[in-house]
């Protein structure tokens, strides 16, 4: 997230399982501000995340900017970045981690696995199939 992350941006950042952010962000749960209830994911995904429903309930009633520093403080991002351009290379260096172990773990057999886990446990070595 960078640039103004209001509303929705959280509620959506809030669905995410790893969330980060440039040093310049700014964060607001503006419904309050506009005379409607923050329902859609703001009172029920950040409190999961951050530990602390005050914490949520208070920024969606206020209405009040807070930035990276604080989101990082209450958990609510993983990182911040000096840079959009950082940022961007972060996730995109997080996204193929993420692409690389998906095929990885595709790549697999599990009947391997757990013969190597069996064989482990029982001090012997494993036996595969072949390829």
């Amino acid at each position: 997230m960078h640039g103004y992350s209001y509303g929705f941006a959280i509620d959506l950042s809030a669905a995410a399982d790893v969330r980060i952010c440039t040093r310049d962000v700014r964060f607001s749960v503006k419904e309050v501000d506009i005379g409607i209830a923050a329902d859609i994911g703001v009172l029920s995904r950040p409190p999961k995340i951050v530990g602390n429903f005050g914490w949520v309930k208070e920024v969606a009633l206020s209405a009040r900017l807070f930035g990276a520093e604080e989101a990082l403080r209450v958990r609510s991002v993983n990182s911040i970045h000096d840079s959009k351009e950082a940022m961007m290379g972060t996730a995109l260096d997080i996204a193929s981690l993420r692409y690389t172990a998906v095929w990885s773990s595709a790549a697999m057999q599990t009947g391997d696995v757990s013969k190597a886990l069996t064989a482990g446990i029982e001090k012997r070595t494993p036996t595969f199939e072949k390829l």
